[in-house]
């Protein structure tokens, strides 16, 4: 039990050490709304805060892992310290549940808050509170997360909606191997994620193509989100793998 207490007294010491340097903070205006904010480098999860170790160091609870990356139960979340662009973690007391977008930090077990937008929300009675979307503050969780898609793979893309209509995707379902061919000018990229919202595959297109063959053979069988950008804006597809 004394080496057990060391320990953790030595790994508390070491994350508020760490925290302290943190690299200064280079965001632009910060956005005020939560799919504005976030996108795919970010963990989506639910947690609860347990424990104030610092005003910017919390230790959450793990309740749901939207993203399906976080593999602990217990995790740490870092916050503002006056040189990054974190969340103040003295908006938060022990208790408090909130849907996080959380950034990965240092080690497996710590995350930060923030940088450079809203991005949390409330959350309670298997909803979620907040400036969701442009006019939207309050969604069931079922709602939301059959949403997160649109949430997280869309808004952090510059350019406008393309018709879905503008792209070809066959055969679908596939087996791995299938062809994008686009109506709507030149593809000038093309990501591959899961249904989470993590990214998987991401392939920069050679100039003037509008004809391509993918080959995700080597993932496992399942529904998976194809995001095409053109000259002429984004859209998204999905692909069945069998």
């Amino acid at each position: 039990m004394k080496n057990s207490g060391k320990t953790l007294a030595l790994t508390l010491l070491f994350l508020l050490w760490t925290h302290s340097f943190l690299p200064a903070c280079s965001c632009g205006p910060y956005v005020q709304i939560f799919c504005e904010a976030v996108n795919h480098h970010f963990q989506i999860a639910v947690v609860e805060m347990t424990e104030n170790l610092s005003p910017s160091l919390k230790k959450a609870h793990l309740i749901t892992d939207l993203s399906e990356s976080i593999d602990r139960d217990s995790i740490y979340i870092i916050g503002q310290d006056g040189l990054n662009c974190g969340i103040d973690l003295n908006l938060f007391s022990v208790g408090d549940t909130l849907l996080a977008a959380l950034g990965k930090w240092d080690n497996d077990s710590t995350y930060i808050l923030g940088a450079c937008g809203l991005n949390y929300l409330q959350f309670a009675r298997d909803s979620v509170f907040g400036p969701i979307y442009e006019g939207v503050d309050k969604q069931s969780f079922a709602d939301f997360t059959a949403g997160l898609q649109e949430c997280i793979l869309l808004v952090d893309v510059p350019g406008r909606h393309i018709d879905p209509a503008q792209v070809s995707l066959f055969p679908n379902p596939s087996r791995g191997r299938f062809t994008l061919e686009s109506s709507a000018g030149p593809m000038t990229g093309i990501s591959v994620f899961h249904t989470s919202g993590r990214l998987l595959v991401e392939k920069k297109m050679p100039a003037a193509t509008t004809y391509f063959r993918m080959d995700l053979s080597h993932l496992p069988p399942g529904i998976y989100i194809t995001r095409v950008l053109t000259d002429l804006g984004f859209t998204t597809k999905k692909i069945v793998l069998l």
